[in-house]
């Protein structure tokens, strides 16, 4: 027995050695995990590059630094973000998902400019959408934000010079942003990040004049302060319906015009 067991050993002198992991086997496996850490490194590193220029470029475009049909110059974009063309070229394509963007092929990537109707569509989305936002927002804001709020009209009492009226439009913007925010609700947040509605809707500037929006704000503060939900929907609804049917009678006299035309 001894003997048979001896050859056997002898016979298969690699059995044992194949057990053992080499030493080069064992420093190509390191060498491979080396290699997906450091790919995934990257991965993570690029991503937090496009998202910051894409943020940047939503930037330019609500604040009007890229106008509504203006051109966007990749390398010029690039050379001034201090990045490469790369998360240039994923931010676009992430802003032309949200709408934001056009890409025209043969000609690159333009800020895009809605029409007339297109922004009564998105005024539609937003009566449903900052209705509930508001109502929720009478439930959950704190008492400093209802405050912060109601102040951001205080400064405008009409009639408003040019100078006033453009920073009553910026406080209009701030004003739809900081419901929709105190709503705590996080998918109506969502909605309006995918679709930038509130963003649309506020490119062609102030539609209606202050001395027929700022009493309609009033109604949505007081709404809110008095912790009444149904009546900040309604005024908040009611706000944004004037304005939907404000358009549908632009687009109506457009459509008369070019038929007489």
């Amino acid at each position: 027995m001894e003997k048979s067991d001896s050859k056997s050993r002898i016979r298969n002198p690699q059995s044992r050695i194949r057990s053992v992991p080499s030493e080069k086997g064992g420093s190509a496996e390191r060498s491979l995990e080396r290699d997906c850490r450091h790919k995934m490194v990257r991965r993570i590193k690029v991503q937090s590059v496009t998202d910051m220029v894409k943020e940047r470029l939503r930037e330019m475009i609500m604040e009007g630094e890229l106008a509504p049909g203006a051109k966007i110059l990749q390398d010029q974009i690039a050379e001034e973000l201090g990045v490469s063309k790369t998360p240039v070229l994923k931010a676009l394509h992430v802003l032309q998902s949200e709408n934001l963007v056009a890409s025209i092929p043969r000609r690159g990537f333009f800020v895009r400019k809605f029409t007339m109707s297109e922004i009564a569509d998105a005024f539609a989305v937003r009566e449903v959408i900052e209705g509930v936002a508001a109502e929720e927002a009478a439930n959950r804001m704190t008492d400093k934000e209802i405050k912060r709020l109601a102040g951001l009209f205080a400064p405008f009492e009409p009639p408003l010079d040019a100078e006033k009226t453009e920073a009553y439009a910026a406080a209009d913007k701030k004003f739809h942003g900081l419901i929709l925010t105190a709503s705590r609700n996080e998918f109506i947040q969502q909605i309006d990040s995918m679709m930038n509605v509130l963003s649309i809707s506020f490119q062609p500037g102030l539609l209606r004049s202050p001395e027929q929006t700022i009493p309609e704000h009033q109604r949505i503060v007081e709404a809110i302060k008095a912790r009444d939900p149904l009546g900040a929907r309604e005024a908040a609804m009611d706000h944004l319906y004037r304005t939907r049917t404000w358009l549908g009678e632009q687009l109506r006299i457009q459509e008369e015009l070019s038929k007489e035309a």
